[in-house]
């Protein structure tokens, strides 16, 4: 990873401030590369088993969705790492004068795009979810609220409320709806969720911290393991019912798309 170095710098702590926020965003793009490495190698393998159109699978579909904000998260972050968190950059071409308004600028720059980040992966799941649920019972209204989406969903793949994968995705959904608030939870409960051993309280009022890409990785991976477990079950075995369910969703995936 490209870091400039500061020859005209005049304080060392915003020197040694650059270089640990590189550190963290090199850090962080090697995780999102990571976790799309596996769900390549998982698509590869769906390629490598069956001969069909793999523009026509739903799964390939929507985790080649996942596959392109990944991508576009780390194009953000490779941004940030050589261009955003870099003092001297910011004062040429956006006249900034000051260490601190480069900072906020940083921030919010990131926060920016992860924000971005986390409301995309949701729309892509939410939707992931409502039309395999159509296809598991045809009869069943899928535009309801995602929380009984979820529940009947979770009720075919014989996975109860609490489980890693049902966690994940209520974690997911407490910080995107968050992001309405500007980070801060309002609700006139408080609420946990219990995460691969870990407790995220979410308390009305009060701002949170838990959308790290620790995080949003781990919920990816739940996610992935999802799809693996649909590709066992009786009712989602033929190509057909794939084929199918990708017919909901090609205008949506299309324009999912055009999202960074």
């Amino acid at each position: 990873m490209l870091l400039y170095v500061f020859f005209t710098m005049d304080k060392p702590e915003e020197q040694i401030f650059i270089e640990t926020q590189g550190k963290i965003i090199s850090n962080n793009i090697n995780q999102l590369v990571l976790v799309r490495l596996q769900i390549e190698i998982y698509i590869a393998m769906l390629l490598a088993r069956h001969t069909w159109d793999k523009d026509k699978d739903v799964r390939i579909n929507i985790l080649n969705q996942i596959n392109a904000l990944l991508l576009s998260q780390q194009m953000n972050l490779q941004f940030n790492l050589e261009r955003v968190s870099n003092h001297r950059f910011q004062k040429q071409f956006l006249n900034i004068d000051t260490f601190k308004e480069a900072n906020m600028i940083f921030v919010t720059y990131s926060t920016f795009n992860k924000n971005g980040l986390i409301y995309n992966l949701s729309a892509v799941m939410e939707r992931y979810l409502r039309i395999i649920l159509k296809e598991f019972d045809p009869l069943t209204d899928i535009s309801g609220g995602i929380y009984g989406i979820k529940k009947k969903f979770f009720s075919h793949l014989n996975l109860v409320r609490g489980s890693q994968p049902w966690n994940a995705l209520a974690l997911l959904s407490m910080i995107r709806n968050t992001i309405h608030n500007n980070g801060i939870y309002v609700h006139k409960d408080d609420a946990t969720v219990v995460y691969r051993g870990e407790s995220y309280n979410f308390v009305n009022g009060l701002p949170h911290d838990f959308a790290t890409y620790e995080n949003i990785v781990n919920i990816i991976l739940d996610f992935l393991e999802i799809v693996k477990i649909l590709k066992r079950k009786r009712k989602l075995r033929t190509m057909r019912s794939i084929l199918k369910c990708n017919q909901t969703v090609k205008g949506k995936i299309t324009n999912l798309k055009t999202i960074n």
